[in-house]
């Protein structure tokens, strides 16, 4: 009798071992279940995130919009999108590697800003100075600058302006006139040139060459 309590004892014993191993396995099932639903969720947003990238980085066929710069009045391309040496260390001998999300185009004295789509002025910021008997301090990165909404959701920025013709909530054509690139440099800039900037719908920065395409210098 006392060998058969004792047999009977460590077959329980055995019997609940064996669950307990079974329901700790459950419970680090459930647990690796819950920690790849978390990874799969966030492999899926970053998916989301370079899907949103790659449409927003791949335009039509054919360039949507049009030169910023008078055709007549363009000189050159002077610094791309993308990673490039700041100008104004590089002149000093320093370095400062950066990404650089315009392109920087030059032209003759006072050349044409034109708008590169239809759209609605958000916002102007005139040169630093006197305007119109009030006094402007400028924008702090660009002195003179503007942005435009286009039909289509994205946002164009123009920096180192002046002269601007538009204003705030105004809706312009394409190609038309909004400002002239400013003949003085500032200290945020190595000449005066047209820093062109191009902001998708989910507000990422993009490269402004796929969607106004590629002038040869003085085209």
């Amino acid at each position: 009798m006392k060998y058969f309590i004792v047999s009977l004892l460590m077959t329980i014993l055995l019997l609940y071992a064996g669950l307990d191993h079974q329901i700790k396995t459950v419970g680090a099932l459930e647990l690796e279940r819950a920690e790849l639903k978390i990874h799969l969720s966030s492999y899926a947003h970053i998916i989301n995130i370079l899907g949103d990238w790659r449409i927003a980085n791949t335009p039509p066929d054919n360039p949507p919009y049009s030169w910023p710069v008078e055709p007549t009045e363009y000189k050159k391309l002077t610094s791309y999108y993308g990673q490039r040496n700041n100008p104004l260390r590089a002149n000093t001998g320093g370095s400062d590697f950066k990404n650089h999300a315009a392109v920087d185009m030059t032209g003759i004295e006072g050349a044409q800003v034109l708008s590169v789509a239809a759209g609605i002025v958000l916002e102007t910021w005139p040169e630093r100075g006197w305007h119109n008997g009030t006094w402007y301090r400028g924008h702090a990165s660009f002195n003179g600058y503007a942005r435009v909404l286009h039909d289509d959701g994205k946002i164009a920025h123009y920096g180192h302006i002046s002269n601007i013709l538009v204003s705030k909530g105004v809706r312009v054509r394409a190609g038309q006139p909004i400002a002239r690139i400013n003949p003085v440099a500032d200290k945020h800039s190595t000449g005066p040139h047209l820093d062109f900037r191009l902001e998708a719908v989910s507000g990422e920065y993009v490269n402004p060459l796929l969607w106004i395409g590629i002038k040869k210098d003085g085209e």
